[in-house]
This record gives C-alpha cells, sequence and structure tokens, in this order.
C-alpha cells in the first residue's frame, strides 16, 4: 500500500480525443473480413499532424484551466506514454515548454504500457505528498500504431488525459485515499526497439491480464478496508469490449458501476490513456463524496489501483473544459484510405 504522508488531490482534470474516428465494419471490409468480437464499434484516429505531445498539450491545457492555476506554479511534468515520437528527446520537456512552464521544473516521460499514465500520477502523488513540489502535471497519451490487417487495427485508438495533483483543500476536484502496486514481466503484447506497431501473443482479456488488476483492487480494498459496495464506480484498463465486465464481475461489482467511465466502444483502446480517459469521464458526472476505484493494467509492468474520493470543487470545474462526452459526440468518420496514411512510419 502507497500512502502519502500529507493529502493529496485532483485540482485539475482535462482530456483530449481527436476528431477523426473510424467503424470497425469499415476496417474488416476493406480486409474482406467480418467485426472482430471484442472490437470497439469504432475508434478514434490520430490525424497526420497529432501524436503524443500534441494531444497531451491539449488535455494538459484543460486540466489547467479547471485547476485555475498558471503552468509556471508547476513543480513537475511527467507523460506516461508507450508510444513516445521521440526516443531521444524529453515529451514532458516539450509539452512543459509548449504550456510555458520555467526551465526549473522536473520533467520525464514514463513508459510502462498501458499504466504509463498510473505510473506518473504515483510519482506525482509522492513529490506532491512530500512537500518537494506544490502541483505536478501527469499526463497519459498513447496513439495505438498496429500493422495493416492486424486484429489490433479495428480497435487500437488514440488519446490523452492530463491530471493536475496538488495538496487537498476546498477546491480539490477529488482526494486520494491510497493506492496499491503490483508488478509483472509477463507480456501478452509488445513493440519491439525501433518497431512502430505492436504484437500480441493472443488476445488481452487472458486470465493472467485479469487476475493482475483483480489482485489489484482486492490489495487496494484490503489496506484500506473498504468493499465493492463503499465504491460508486469502478473505471479500469479498456483493451476490449469484455474486459471491464470480467474485472467487475470477479470483483463483486455490478455493471452499473462500470458504465460512466466505460469509453472502449466508442474509441477504442487508449493504451495507458484508456483509464484516466474513463476516470475524467467519471469526474465529469461524479458527485461529493462518491468513491471511485481506478485501476490501471500494462502487459509486462503490472497494475494499479486507486481509492479517489470526489470532493466539491469537482462541481464548479466542469463547465470549465470539454466533458468527455462532448469530446465523444464531436466526431467526422472516416474511411479505411485516411486511416492507411497514418502508416507512413510503418509502411515506409
Amino acid at each position: 500500500r502507497l500512502r502519502t504522508s500529507a493529502p493529496c488531490g485532483i485540482c485539475g482534470f482535462g482530456a483530449y480525443l481527436p476528431i477523426f474516428r473510424i467503424s470497425s465494419s469499415e476496417v474488416a471490409r476493406a480486409w474482406g473480413r467480418s467485426v472482430a468480437p471484442a472490437s470497439a464499434e469504432e475508434r478514434s484516429v490520430a490525424s497526420l499532424d497529432e501524436d503524443v505531445v500534441t494531444m497531451s498539450v491539449e488535455a494538459s491545457r484543460y486540466a489547467l484551466q479547471r485547476a485555475g492555476i498558471d503552468a509556471r506554479e508547476l513543480g513537475a511534468v511527467l507523460v506516461g506514454t508507450c508510444t513516445e515520437p521521440y526516443q531521444s528527446l524529453s515529451c514532458g520537456a516539450i509539452v512543459g515548454n509548449a504550456l510555458g512552464v520555467p526551465r526549473k521544473i522536473l520533467a520525464a516521460n514514463l513508459g510502462f504500457m498501458g499504466k504509463s499514465g498510473t505510473e506518473a500520477l504515483q510519482s506525482l502523488l509522492g513529490l506532491v505528498g512530500s512537500g518537494m513540489i506544490g502541483y505536478g502535471l501527469g499526463v497519459a497519451a498513447d496513439v495505438c500504431l498496429t500493422r495493416p490487417g492486424d486484429g489490433l487495427e479495428q480497435s487500437g485508438g488514440a488519446g490523452s488525459a492530463a491530471l493536475v495533483v496538488g495538496r487537498v483543500s476546498s477546491e480539490t476536484a477529488a482526494h486520494f485515499e491510497g493506492s496499491f502496486s503490483l508488478v509483472s514481466e509477463l507480456p501478452d503484447s509488445w513493440r519491439r526497439s525501433g518497431e512502430s506497431s505492436w504484437q500480441q501473443t493472443g488476445r488481452f482479456s487472458s486470465d493472467y491480464s485479469l487476475r493482475m488488476v483483480v489482485d489489484s483492487c482486492r490489495g487496494l480494498m484490503e489496506e484500506l478496508g473498504l468493499k465493492p459496495e463503499d465504491f460508486s464506480y469502478l473505471v479500469l484498463q479498456q483493451p476490449s469490449s469484455r474486459f471491464a465486465v470480467d474485472v467487475a464481475r470477479s470483483l463483486g461489482f455490478s455493471s452499473e458501476k462500470v458504465k460512466a467511465g466505460s469509453i472502449f466502444s466508442s474509441v477504442g483502446n487508449l493504451l495507458s490513456a484508456s483509464s484516466l480517459v474513463g476516470l475524467c469521464a467519471v469526474l465529469d458526472v461524479a458527485q461529493a463524496g462518491e468513491r471511485i476505484l481506478l485501476a490501471s493494467y500494462g502487459s509486462g509492468a503490472g497494475s494499479d489501483a486507486f481509492s479517489i474520493v470526489v470532493d466539491r470543487g469537482t462541481v464548479e470545474k466542469r463547465s470549465i473544459a470539454p466533458s468527455v462526452a462532448s469530446l465523444i459526440g464531436s466526431k467526422r468518420m472516416v474511411d479505411y484510405p485516411f486511416l492507411v496514411r497514418g502508416y507512413r512510419d510503418i509502411c515506409g
């Protein structure tokens, strides 16, 4: 169990989704196949001028607006991603520079597959909770690249989420009760150095990955003395249409508690941004006093789980920036040739 010496909370939150979408049926049609059972109805598609950095900047601006602070007050910018556009440059530094943060700041990338974003969040809780910094910005962003014709082509999306973490006050949107982490080196998907697309050993919702998330959630609840009925929402990693539902059932949560944070069917698998965009969706609708169980999963990395309680400040912050629902609703459908244009790094 990880708990900070001083209470920490979410001062601002924001998400970003590309406007373009492609349906699974369109991808399947291009290859003369049927729609895969666990695929999304449609998924977000990054434009040619969008990547992890640009999406991180957009989500971060929304989070800062809701936090009501200037970027110059930030003490750290941590970007969690497993699809960074540069191998030798810091996305955290680039994002911070775009936001106007001072040079005297900690900036870094964190890459732990699907839990890259929650690793950034864990790090910020330690920095803020120890008093090393006053505010920190944690970002999760990914563009899921696949090989043409690959099974992930029907479900791999793009998006980002950002959280401003600070000490708990009357204006925080929510506060953290505690967290729990498990690590694992067993991968079910991976991307080799120098390659742009992912490879898989099988479908994501395997018994092992499901068990990792279930164990991290149970470990958190045991440490905090909480039960499923103490939570109003369950927000999970969403690699497929069934994974979150299967985890909820294994934990004893009703499927209703998963709905508010479910985004997979509309935007696909957002990798490290998956669980945090889902969290933003819940903060858009949750009421003060309600408790959220957030859990991520990263192949070959492990799982992070958090207990988060919604505070009164979240209601006033909602109208300041676009909700996740509005971002999902603002879309433009594209065809398969449009999607293929984004494969330039894969196909050469």
